[in-house]
């Protein structure tokens, strides 16, 4: 099928037989950019920011992450959007525009993109691992990734092979306990984790300047932390608020330094609201 898409083309590109007077349409193409991935959402949509330092999200073409209404599917997604985030995140990536979908009802436009790292097609790397599903295109729409015959085998392979979502075991899931959900809860967290040094933790989430949530895995913590011995200007907390002076701009910073990053940290105190204090490297 890949030879004879491929023949397609070249004659439709040539204008050759029944394709002679015809214009070939392609929604958005766009050449190759250089960008850092600043959020990985799931496994199939990213955020990236631009060298000017613009963010827009974009989807992978042509795949598809595990479906959240697929009961076989859906326990693979936290597993498939971590399996990205472990490897881009604040990595320089290159974007290539494939094709736009106009905005419908409940969904913004999207635009549909190849990204690769290292030479690395990323939407191949998680079909590969069954991370991802092909989609089936019209045969009269162009907007897809250009390897798409190359996804088919991929994600054939991984489903012979039981791989990701097409295993038919489901992964274990991680639970995390909220402990700054009460300051009680937070104090028995602090006794253990006060005793170590340099404790492995993942920034779920950037709440302002100097205040995040992180994600403490061998201790199946979830933790709102606050960087001890300093305070950030507030940032504004919904469209009708007011930031303090600054206090976007150190939101910002902090969001481009430390969101879904893999960091480590040192556990000083509790706060009155039941945060964790301490320093964050």
């Amino acid at each position: 099928m890949g030879k004879l898409r491929q023949a397609e083309k070249s004659a439709k590109d040539g204008q050759k037989g029944l394709f002679r007077g015809t214009v070939q349409q392609r929604t958005g193409a766009s050449g190759e950019a250089e960008a850092i991935v600043s959020r990985v959402f799931s496994a199939d949509t990213l955020y990236i920011r631009n060298k000017v330092g613009q963010e827009k999200r974009i989807n992978l073409s042509s795949v598809r992450q595990p479906k959240p209404t697929d009961p076989k599917q859906s326990p693979f997604g936290a597993e498939a959007k971590e399996f990205l985030r472990k490897r881009l995140i604040g990595k320089h990536v290159k974007v290539q525009t494939d094709g736009k979908r106009p905005a419908t009802e409940g969904y913004d436009e999207r635009e549909m993109c190849t990204v690769s790292n290292n030479n690395k097609n990323v939407a191949l790397m998680l079909v590969e691992n069954g991370y991802a599903s092909v989609i089936r295109h019209r045969m009269d729409d162009p907007d897809r990734s250009s390897i798409y015959d190359e996804l088919l085998a991929a994600e054939e392979a991984a489903q012979k092979e039981q791989k990701g979502m097409w295993s038919p075991k489901p992964p274990k899931q991680p639970t995390y306990v909220d402990y700054s959900e009460s300051l009680e809860k937070a104090k028995r967290q602090l006794t253990l984790l006060s005793r170590q040094r340099k404790v492995p933790a993942v920034v779920d989430f950037v709440k302002a300047g100097s205040r995040f949530t992180v994600l403490v895995p061998r201790e199946n913590a979830k933790l709102t932390f606050v960087l001890g011995g300093i305070r950030a200007p507030r940032s504004a907390r919904g469209p009708n608020d007011t930031a303090e002076p600054f206090g976007q701009e150190a939101h910002d910073f902090a969001a481009r330094r430390c969101m879904q990053r893999d960091v480590e940290i040192d556990v000083e105190d509790n706060d009155k609201q039941g945060g964790f204090i301490g320093q964050l490297y």
